[in-house]
């Protein structure tokens, strides 16, 4: 009787934890989608009427920040990957949402370690190289869409900007050995973007509408 009070005891301990980290979780999904239609503006101004759009997801990541921090102050250290299932997807949105304001401001690829304090702030919480990679596929196909409506907004220069970015992307992708099957699938998509890109290049060139090397 004594080992079945201790372990009912056990479990509504547990998911008292649970739906502490669930509540904090749809924070910061609805977090994740307030700074997913904020970043949808880019695809509707031009790069000069976007710079206020950025900046205003970037405003967004102190909070998310927080949420985080309250992640932590909810978990034991060596309970983290016992329930990272609930935060693993908005997580990876966010670091494709972070990858893609960093690009937009800095015209580079952000480190991990920088894109860790985007996030998280100063949090002990653990955001791994997969949630980063998967990441990146989600930044490559928002490029993919960007390449495409900045020669809407007549802008001919960015696409090629894009496909050497993603290029490079691309090019660290494969030097990688795959052996988890969903990255690997989410690489797949990478390509797809790459291919996206390059004819979207390929037929502003062949139109003339490039700009020429200088």
């Amino acid at each position: 009787m004594e080992a079945i009070l201790e372990y009912n005891a056990v479990a509504a301990k547990e998911n008292e934890t649970k739906e502490k980290l669930k509540a904090v979780t749809h924070q910061l999904e609805a977090l994740g989608r307030e700074i997913e239609t904020i970043l949808q503006g880019i695809h509707t101004h031009n790069q000069a009427e976007a710079r206020g759009v950025v900046a205003e997801a970037a405003g967004k990541f102190p909070q998310v920040q927080e949420c985080y921090a309250r992640l932590v102050a909810s978990l034991l250290p060596e309970e983290h990957y016992r329930y990272n299932f609930l935060w693993r997807t908005i997580t990876q949105q966010l670091c494709g949402y972070a990858a893609l304001v960093h690009f937009l401001q800095a015209d580079a690829l952000v480190p991990l370690a920088e894109l860790r304090r985007a996030i998280v702030g100063d949090a002990a919480f653990e955001i791994d190289a997969e949630d980063y990679l998967c990441g990146l596929c989600n930044l490559t196909q928002e490029l993919a869409r960007l390449a495409v409506n900045s020669v809407i907004h007549g802008d001919m220069h960015r696409p090629g900007r894009i496909a050497l970015f993603v290029g490079e992307i691309n090019n660290g992708f494969r030097l990688l050995n795959f052996k988890n099957d969903f990255l690997r699938k989410r690489y797949d998509a990478v390509k797809y973007d790459v291919k996206k890109i390059e004819n979207v290049v390929y037929d502003i060139t062949l139109r003339g509408l490039a700009p020429k090397p200088t």
